[in-house]
Formats: C-alpha cells, structure tokens, sequence
C-alpha cells in the first residue's frame, strides 16, 4: 500500500510540476515563440507590426531588472532550441559592456535582440522580420 502511494505522490507531483513550468514560460506577445526571460517585462503598448506583401516586421521591447549577462545566457541557450541560428554578434562577454546585439535566423526569417543595460535594468528590443515565401 506504501509503495502504490509513493508512486501515486510521485506521478501527481510530476505531472503538477509540468503543468506550472508550462505555465510560467511567458512568450512574446507578437512575436509567438521567442520566450521572454523571466525578470523581463514585455512593453506590450510598444508593439508595432507591419505587413506588406513582401513579408512582416515586427517590434517588440521588453525591461527588467536582469543582467546583460543572464539575458545572454538566456537567449543563446533558448533559441537555437526553436531553430534560431545565431549569425552575429556585438559584445564579447564582456560584463563590462553595456550594450550587446545578436542577429538570429531561422531560413528566411532574422531575428535581432539589442540589450541596453543600465547597470541597474536593462532595455531590451526584440525585431523580427519574417518574408513572404512569394516575394522570396
């Protein structure tokens, strides 16, 4: 009876703990899969799409108190993990910087993550460009 409780106990708490981990990955509200790093807070009145027939630009900003280097961290270990490739970059690790720039891309579409650190918050600007396959 002890064992078919510990196991009952174990399953629940891993199904819950699932469940509340799902829950707690916020994503950009314009941009659908690229996560937001928990501490950012994304500026959803800063958002601004627009569409043509040759693709869509997308713009989001986001601020926190986190530090460029968690941000770095974040990023370049998350999206590779939905496709992302890194391509360029524009700060060596160093702490010392305050501002950094990632280019990503996943086929035809470019992701830009630009960071202004402020020593006590951080800036950062999400830019996504995504072409139509017929303008291509």
């Amino acid at each position: 009876m002890r064992v078919i409780f510990f196991n009952f106990l174990v399953v629940f708490f891993l199904v819950t703990h699932s469940i509340i981990s799902v829950a707690e990955n916020k994503f950009l509200s314009v941009i659908d899969d690229v996560p937001l790093l928990s501490g950012l807070e994304e500026r959803v009145l800063s958002a601004s799409v627009f569409d043509s027939s040759k693709g869509r630009i997308t713009e989001v900003e986001a601020h926190g108190s986190v530090t460029l280097g968690s941000i770095r961290e974040f990023y370049s270990h998350i999206l590779p993990r939905f496709g992302w490739n890194l391509i360029s970059k524009k700060n060596n690790g160093r702490e010392s910087d305050q501002n950094a720039f990632w280019s990503w891309a996943r086929g035809s579409e470019k992701l830009v993550v630009e960071v202004k650190n402020t020593g006590e918050s951080s800036e950062v600007v999400f830019l996504h460009t995504f072409p139509n396959k017929q303008s291509q």
